[in-house]
């Protein structure tokens, strides 16, 4: 499986898709994904893991669009955790 997720944050293109940043849980099973970077916006998945911090912290290319490859084919949580003025969410 994989996903295509554009960010609709930035509909009035103004703002910077790169500084946003989002963690994905999958929360069928209850794990973080792990997964590696291979060109801006498009990731694959190498591993999992139940500490949100050792999970990858995903950004989309310039265009908003983040692609990530390997997924299960489950339920999962998209949280944004830092805009794209810098500002950090709690989650």
């Amino acid at each position: 499986w994989s996903s295509d997720v554009c960010s609709s944050d930035l509909s009035d293109q103004k703002g910077d898709a790169t500084k946003v940043q989002f963690k994905l849980y999958n929360s069928t099973d209850a794990y973080y994904i792990i997964a590696k970077k291979t060109e801006d916006g498009l990731y694959n998945v190498t591993g999992k893991t139940t500490d949100k911090a050792q999970g990858t912290t995903f950004t989309p290319a310039s265009n908003g669009r983040l692609y990530i490859k390997g997924l299960e084919g489950d339920k999962y949580q998209l949280t944004e955790v830092a805009t794209d003025d810098g500002d950090r969410k709690s989650v």
